[in-house]
């Protein structure tokens, strides 16, 4: 069956009125069989992580707050979707689910993972039960029945097993977020982890597209709430956006992408709330052209190595579990190189015990910029930077630039100074606007 999965974040699910624009979303653009992932509605994962850590200072009225708060916004979300019949069981259930929550914490017995699940459940019950009213036939389905986690590693055949338990004769609302280890505990996919559910779930059904509906129309050459003049593109090369994810932007995780990694299935980033305004998708990148964006960099550390190998980079890879940057510069003999890392703030110390004494932290808490272009222009595009930041007096502490084979390359700029909205908006129309016509198609 050619399938296709649609995944709704938070805000898209943040009150009744946004349910119901999902509901249209879904009744326009899916079909019976196809595949709707969730998160949580609005901030209820927030209010879920403030009652574990509530319950962890035993702070008994913050948690009766927390909860009647929780309580409260489903109780009104329910209310406000479903009428009469309908209402009184899911009113019923909800009601259940915290008396649950109540019980577990008399009784001391109650796990961070399983109360952060909630959230995903409550959104997959209440949009398929409204779905349903609506007299489309949905069903909601727990990933925990779904995602095994075997070792912290994903059970990829038993998961694309489990997951042919979807209906093809309706529509599919499945939680995000949450899988199931093989002793049977409820465990987290992580940062992002809806996002990551969705394009898991599309590679285990051989899915066609992903439809990641969020609150902006897609992809920009630059944040479009600190850029005014950010170009907005209809197609994006998937390693170009890879790199992106990799220097911070939060337009997706790397996971997120990895989990298709080999296949032809695309990613579309389209608006929850202008669902007809145009949107963009990400490919293949022998399809397109290459594009330019840049991004802000924050509270990174500049960390110098006379030696960098590449089993170096592998253990610090798996030591970390996150992106870091390296970068080589010849000296001036020309003979040697001296190697560069840039690491997030928080993994400095684990770095450089990692080293013991054969790196030296040259600067920490810099913030900068990152840059992505094509293979010919990502070079001029670093130079160009730099020469403008140093006209408007900004203290540059390191420049540099590397290719990622045939796809582009990418620069980084760091500095001691925060660079401003203002900054990052003078750089990206002197950079990028002139090339509009080409960089946009």
């Amino acid at each position: 069956m050619n399938r296709s999965v649609h995944k709704f974040g938070g805000s898209s699910l943040s009150t009744a009125t946004h349910y119901q624009a999902v509901a249209n979303i879904i009744t326009s653009y899916c079909q019976f069989g196809d595949i709707i992932v969730v998160s949580a509605a609005g901030k209820t994962t927030n209010m879920l992580v403030k009652l574990w850590q509530y319950y962890k200072d035993a702070d008994n009225q913050g948690v009766i707050s927390t909860i009647t708060q929780l309580k409260d916004f489903q109780t009104k979300l329910i209310e406000e979707l479903l009428e009469g019949k309908v209402e009184k069981p899911e009113i019923h259930t909800i009601n259940e689910d915290f008396s649950v929550i109540l019980k577990l914490i008399a009784e001391k017995n109650l796990k961070e993972k399983c109360l952060l699940a909630y959230g995903e459940v409550w959104s997959a019950r209440l949009l398929s039960q409204y779905l349903n009213h609506l007299s489309y036939h949905a069903i909601a389905f727990d990933a925990r029945d779904l995602l095994l986690v075997n070792d912290g590693k994903l059970a990829h055949p038993e998961n694309k097993i489990n997951l042919k338990k979807l209906n093809d004769s309706q529509l599919n609302v499945v939680t995000g977020f949450i899988a199931q280890d093989t002793e049977g505990y409820t465990t987290t996919l992580g940062r992002n982890g809806s996002d990551y559910s969705a394009t898991l779930i599309a590679r285990y059904c051989d899915a066609s597209s992903v439809t990641i509906w969020k609150d902006t129309k897609g992809i920009y050459s630059a944040d479009p709430h600190d850029v005014e003049h950010a170009l907005q593109y209809l197609s994006v090369c998937r390693e170009q956006i890879s790199l992106l994810t990799k220097l911070g932007s939060p337009i997706l995780h790397t996971k997120t992408l990895e989990a298709l990694e080999g296949t032809d299935i695309k990613i579309i980033m389209r608006s929850s709330f202008e669902n007809d305004a145009c949107f963009t998708k990400i490919e293949s990148p022998t399809t397109i052209n290459q594009k330019c964006f840049i991004t802000s960099l924050h509270k990174q550390s500049l960390i110098e190595i006379n030696h960098l190998s590449d089993t170096d980079v592998l253990k610090l890879k798996q030591l970390t579990q996150c992106d870091f940057h390296t970068f080589k510069i010849k000296y001036p003999n020309g003979l040697a190189y001296q190697f560069y890392l840039i690491v997030p703030v928080n993994l400095t110390h684990s770095v450089l015990h990692y080293f013991s004494g054969r790196a030296n932290l040259l600067a920490s808490s810099l913030f900068g910029l990152g840059i992505i272009g094509p293979r010919g222009r990502v070079s001029s595009l670093t130079k160009q930077a730099v020469v403008l930041l140093k006209k408007i007096n900004i203290n540059i502490r390191f420049s540099n630039f590397q290719y990622q084979g045939i796809y582009g390359g990418y620069g980084m700029i760091l500095s001691n100074e925060v660079m401003a909205a203002e900054t990052l908006s003078r750089l990206h129309d002197a950079l990028f606007l002139e090339h509009k016509a080409v960089i946009t198609s």
